[in-house]
């Protein structure tokens, strides 16, 4: 059971930690509270051109900074849960977890063609994979067939999400 709570901690924070790297955590939601966090409006005016956001009146240089010592915090907390887990660090550890945060991402609602995405999705999107493989191993399902079933999984969503972007327009 400890090592399932971990395993989910740790695909959340890697998670978290990939949405604050590249500023994916921020969304155009049309809900959104007047009294959003400035940090998180910092954030967007970021992605939209560093010129306009300095017009605006916004430290630049300071919200970077803010923005990678978070990412950065957050990849190490993903880091010693990574090796709190698997007892130890190797050469290939983590190999392919890029992919497997990505998918989460897109299963969470997160769209590829960026700018639209809740963190409360992605959590989703992490606990649904995490289940899937999860069930996957218990199962006794092949390793390369686990590959296939979680490719189909982010293929289907990818998709989806096309298919979505493409009925807006």
């Amino acid at each position: 059971m400890k090592k399932k709570v971990v395993s989910v901690a740790l695909a959340a924070a890697m998670t978290a930690g990939v949405l604050a790297g590249c500023g994916g955590g921020s969304s155009k939601e049309t809900t959104k509270a007047p009294e959003a966090d400035k940090t998180e409006t910092k954030a967007e005016a970021e992605e939209s051109t560093e010129a306009a956001a300095e017009v605006a009146g916004v430290n630049v240089k300071k919200t970077k900074i803010i923005i990678y010592v978070t990412a950065t915090a957050l990849y190490a907390i993903a880091g010693f849960l990574l090796g709190a887990k698997s007892g130890g660090a190797g050469v290939n550890t983590g190999n392919g977890y890029e992919l497997e945060a990505i998918a989460a991402c897109t299963i969470g609602g997160v769209s590829v063609n960026g700018g639209i995405g809740k963190i409360s999705g992605v959590l989703i999107g992490v606990l649904v994979f995490e289940i899937l493989k999860t069930c996957l191993q218990y199962l006794g399902v092949d390793t390369n067939y686990q590959y296939i079933a979680q490719g189909i999984v982010i293929v289907v969503a990818i998709a989806l999400d096309i298919r979505k972007y493409i009925a807006k327009k």
